[in-house]
């Protein structure tokens, strides 16, 4: 089994002062993304700028402040299999999209879940949840993954 191709989604809105911070621990993974997302809604403080000076596998797009929608509908530019969302104002472990794609191929293999672990499949997205990071829908833990052929 081929590893699944990873887009991390970083919605911000003025937090360009963490910015930095978050899309280099996304880009400092053991396990790189394949493309890193920030989108910026309607930002005041120069976060596109921020985001863009990292320059590919970084993509920004912007968008008039229309709040904070649900996570999901950031999915869409997105090419990856395994989807990581980031706040801006949150860091990852180095190995998190390692652990998180060590998950993904046992789950695909075993299709079942286990004590640690929360999955959940909604609309054609599974929901994986690490415990360690947060088990509830939002945290910076929760990752989507693509499911077909269901």
């Amino acid at each position: 089994m081929s590893d699944p191709i990873i887009s991390v989604i970083i919605p911000v809105h003025n937090g360009g002062h963490y910015l930095a911070a978050a899309i280099d621990s996304a880009l400092e993974q053991t396990r790189l993304p394949d493309e890193v997302i920030v989108v910026d809604d309607g930002s005041a403080d120069g976060s596109a700028a921020i985001a863009r000076s990292f320059g590919p596998p970084v993509r920004v797009l912007t968008q008039a402040n229309l709040g904070r929608p649900q996570r999901a509908a950031w999915a869409w530019p997105a090419t990856g299999d395994l989807l990581g969302f980031l706040d801006a104002d949150d860091l990852w472990l180095p190995d998190k999209l390692t652990r998180q794609v060590a998950l993904y191929k046992m789950t695909l293999r075993l299709r079942q879940s286990w004590v640690g672990w929360r999955i959940s499949l909604v609309q054609n997205w599974m929901q994986c949840s690490d415990t360690l990071w947060g088990d509830q829908p939002g945290q910076s833990g929760a990752s989507y993954w693509r499911v077909t052929g269901l």
